[in-house]
């Protein structure tokens, strides 16, 4: 009872979840059905003349036709089927029908959690999808024994959409499936099938099936009309689980070919491009590839948490199956056998794709460190590249340091030959233009109106006989010039000295200064000064002063 207990609790946390996400998960679509039936039922209750009969797309409207369908004794084999327009739409069936088959078939609550992965969404979480869940059997009302499962399989399938660069022609699909296994209510037809399935009666509800999952049980419920394999509900699961298998070594093709693709081009590419072609096709990868890259190893990591769930989900189906072949007392060879050597086989085939998917991960870890390491490459060689150009910068700006100093060294030169020619040129300047600025009356008699160089009447240039005059008079003036210029020059020059040296000299001041206390500070319990003692607050000190015959004592 305590199991009872604990799955009513969680009925209450699955409702308010499911009341959570009922927006986004449920939503009929018009015209569109929101349940159908697949049944095989019998046909008359004489049993000489009983036939099996088969229905398929009967539409289930409501609560009253699931009732009915219920309390059906003739079915006894019913499959349920909800569909979606999309992979990643609502479903197309209300809550409160689902709820009402949920209340009239008594789904055991897990099955809500296999509901939850269904809905809109914007993105997929792997760890939210349960594993295989399954009860009993166990004694119901009048006696009946009863099994029952729950789980979803997920499956790869091409999508057929025109994929642009980047997108995965691949989509991956869940189903959803429950089954309920009880003795039926109706015992008249043991004479005829004492130890076949149809002496029980199978309810099956498929969520989102593929449409080869709706074909396969089409033709299996109309094998059944003639052999009594086609009514083993262990078949069913099998041919779900194949569905849901046969994909993912595709999809795993495809991933190792894209994979491939990426590692190929990084691992042979041309590092060292032949020089002075203006190509540039060496080095054709960068962190996009190094992104890519990380896009595909989280795809696989994501296929191999998909794949170890469908193993564990097969596993445990296959387990199911055994209870359901043991309910239905097979003790002769049966179509159980089959079905679970396929489910074996199938077992087989998912732990060779986990295998694949761990080898494949690996690869793309291996040529993923290729790529950062051949990246990093680059950057150290544009930064060496980098070094070089500034290297060369500096060569440049050193000769072009070179070149300004020689030039300033020129400057100097001319300025100081400027400086010796200035007051001679000065001197040597004609008076008359000067003199035609004073008056006609007035001739002003000094050194500037005195000519150096005169012409006569021939033409013939003399130097007249106060020359001595220039030489004179420019000696001075160029010493003066060149004099006060040095003096301007060395008075900048001393002022600038003056101020660093006034620095240091009042850096070095406060040192010495404090070097000098720290020096003369006399310190607590110093060995070399024995007589002083630390001071402690609230205490006075006491000295004593001794001299042969007085003794003085303070304090």
């Amino acid at each position: 009872m305590a199991s009872f207990l604990d799955l009513e609790e969680e009925d209450w946390e699955l409702q308010a979840e499911a009341n959570k996400r009922s927006k986004n998960l449920f939503g009929p679509r018009p015209n569109e059905p929101q349940m159908q039936l697949y049944r095989l039922s019998w046909t008359a209750s004489a049993p000489p003349t009983e036939e099996i009969s088969f229905g398929q797309n009967m539409v289930v409207h409501g609560t009253s036709q699931l009732k009915s369908l219920k309390a059906e004794s003739n079915d006894f084999f019913q499959v349920f089927i909800i569909r979606q327009e999309r992979s990643w739409t609502s479903l197309d069936i209300s809550r409160e029908l689902l709820q009402d088959f949920i209340d009239i078939f008594a789904v055991f609550p897990p099955f809500w959690r296999c509901i939850f992965t269904f809905g809109k969404k914007s993105n997929e979480d792997e760890c939210d999808f349960p594993g295989f869940k399954s009860r009993g059997p166990i004694r119901m009302i009048m006696d009946q024994p009863t099994i029952e499962s729950a789980y979803v399989v997920r499956r790869a399938e091409l999508n057929h959409r025109d994929a642009s660069e980047g997108q995965s022609p691949w989509s991956i699909r869940q189903t959803a499936v429950y089954h309920r296994l009880c003795s039926r209510k109706d015992a008249s037809h043991d004479t005829l099938c004492a130890s076949a399935f149809p002496s029980l009666k199978s309810t099956v509800l498929l969520v989102s099936p593929s449409k080869a999952v709706e074909k396969k049980i089409s033709r299996l419920f109309k094998l059944a009309l003639t052999q009594e394999e086609g009514a083993n509900p262990c078949i069913v699961h099998s041919l779900i689980v194949a569905d849901s298998v046969k994909g993912w070594m595709g999809y795993i093709s495809w991933l190792e070919k894209h994979v491939k693709e990426v590692s190929v081009r990084i691992t042979f590419a041309d590092l060292e491009p032949p020089q002075g072609d203006g190509s540039d096709e060496g080095f054709t990868f960068d962190v996009d590839d190094r992104q890519a890259l990380k896009v595909s190893e989280d795809s696989i990591i994501d296929l191999q948490i998909i794949l170890s769930t469908l193993r564990s989900t097969v596993e445990g189906i296959r387990h199911y199956c055994q209870k359901c072949c043991t309910l239905a007392h097979h003790i002769d060879e049966c179509s159980c056998v089959a079905a679970l050597q396929e489910l074996d086989a199938y077992i087989e085939e998912v732990n060779l794709c986990i295998d694949r998917a761990a080898t494949l991960k690996e690869r793309v870890i291996s040529t993923g460190q290729l790529l950062s390491d051949l990246l990093r490459y680059e950057d150290q060689k544009a930064l060496k590249d980098l070094n070089k150009q500034s290297q060369e910068e500096n060569r440049m700006m050193r000769s072009l340091a070179e070149k300004s100093t020689k030039d300033a060294e020129a400057v100097k030169v001319l300025t100081i030959i400027g400086l010796v020619y200035l007051p001679t040129t000065f001197v040597a300047v004609s008076q008359e233009t000067l003199s035609s600025f004073l008056s006609a009356d007035f001739k002003v008699k000094n050194f500037f109106s005195t000519e150096f160089v005169q012409k006569d009447e021939s033409g013939n240039m003399s130097v007249t006989g106060d020359t001595w005059l220039l030489a004179a008079i420019s000696l001075p003036l160029t010493i003066l010039t060149i004099s006060t210029w040095w003096l301007c020059v060395r008075y900048k020059v001393s002022q600038a000295s003056l101020k660093s040296l006034t620095g240091l000299l009042e850096g070095c001041k406060g040192g010495w200064a404090l070097r000098w206390r720290r020096k003369n500070q006399p310190r607590v319990g110093d060995t070399e000064n024995p007589d002083v003692q630390p001071s402690r607050p609230g205490i006075l000190s006491t000295r004593t002063w001794s001299t042969g015959k007085l003794t003085l004592k303070d304090g």
